[in-house]
């Protein structure tokens, strides 16, 4: 019982002995000469128990127009080499375990007449490159994992006669051409989306589909640019938001701490004016024309630094009987009484020996101060 046959580095000449097909259970045929045999036209190994990848050596039979290995136990993928069989017109890997895709190399096989890669496991879309293949006169994909749309260009091809895609994944509109003219249910049975007018297909619906599939690859290049720039920006945004908000809560903190600041200040005004009009006659030494920052009609406004730091404009109304019944003046107590601001504080009324002091504090910024 003959399962493995190695004849590698001999020197044998002449034809394999078709006695080997009567070797029911060979599984390993080693043909490492197989490469030397340049002129060979013919090489049909079909209905055997062959494992394994197909031997690269395969590309160096360049003069080689059939290649039959159907039937065996091939698996990996198909060897790019086979781009060298340039005068090959059919070619039959069906009924194996290869796997992958198909190989766009095919492509350039532009003498092939017929293709059959039926009963596999090859997977991914059926190569653009199929278009370059215009002897084709018949094509088998079927019972593979194919999916994707059924390339138009597949219809372009003048001498296709025969096309079978039963049993994949492939999905879309049927192409319109000479092989899809006679194409029957058979040979597109096992499809999952397939559609187009031939008798027990569903009809397409609309073209969604196929403009979906032909610009997918260009919305997946969209979105690899796209999609990186979005989070960029995004992150920056959410950055100068972040530094914004501490920004503002910094400045908040600081408007808190002044009015917290002045508001204790002037508590304690409240409690003790003698004192704290005391401080300011201090501050400003007896309202010294050295402190004075602006004069009126009715008064002047001096700045005075007081022991605690905090800094206030004071406004002194002056004290003339002549003016104390002038509608003007009086008007300007008014507004100084109802004022509201959050830098101008409420108006504080002193009284001595009959005299009415008027005169009221606000903050002011530092920069609307004359330098001392």
């Amino acid at each position: 019982m003959l399962k493995t046959l190695m004849i590698a580095k001999n020197h044998i000449t002449g034809g394999i002995p078709p006695e080997f097909g009567n070797s029911a259970k060979l599984q390993a045929l080693l043909l490492i000469i197989v490469g030397k045999l340049a002129s060979m036209l013919k090489l049909d190994l079909h209905n055997n128990q062959l494992i394994g990848g197909i031997p690269q050596e395969l590309g160096m039979l360049t003069e080689l127009l059939y290649l039959d290995l159907s039937t065996n136990y091939f698996n990996g993928s198909v060897p790019q080499h086979l781009e060298n069989l340039q005068h090959l017109c059919h070619l039959n890997l069906s009924n194996n375990i290869l796997s992958q895709k198909i190989p766009f190399q095919i492509g350039k096989l532009t003498q092939l007449s017929e293709l059959d890669l039926s009963r596999n496991f090859f997977t991914g879309e059926i190569p653009f490159e199929f278009r370059s293949l215009q002897s084709l006169g018949e094509l088998d994909l079927s019972y593979n994992k194919l999916f994707g749309l059924i390339p138009k260009a597949l219809a372009e091809l003048s001498g296709l006669l025969h096309i079978d895609n039963s049993f994949n994944n492939l999905e879309g509109p049927i192409p319109s051409g000479r092989a899809f003219l006679n194409l029957t249910i058979e040979e597109l049975k096992g499809n999952k989306g397939t559609c187009g007018n031939i008798t027990g297909l569903q009809a397409c619906e609309s073209s969604q589909l196929m403009k979906k599939h032909v610009n997918d690859k260009g919305h997946k290049l969209i979105l690899t640019i796209v999609l990186p720039l979005l989070g960029s920006f995004m992150l920056l945004f959410a950055s100068f938001a972040v530094l914004k908000l501490h920004d503002q809560r910094k400045r908040n903190t600081r408007e808190e701490d002044t009015d917290a600041r002045m508001g204790d200040l002037f508590a304690i005004c409240s409690y003790d004016g003698k004192a704290f009009y005391s401080e300011i006659l201090i501050a400003i030494e007896d309202f010294s024309g050295n402190f004075c920052i602006g004069k009126g009609g009715y008064g002047g406004v001096y700045r005075a630094q007081l022991p605690s730091s905090d800094v206030v404009a004071v406004k002194r109304l002056h004290n003339k009987p002549e003016i104390a019944n002038n509608r003007c003046f009086l008007n300007e107590i008014r507004a100084s009484t109802e004022i509201k601001h959050r830098k101008v504080v409420k108006l504080f009324v002193s009284a001595q020996m009959l005299d009415i002091n008027f005169w009221f504090m606000s903050t002011l910024k530092e920069e609307a101060w004359p330098k001392f």
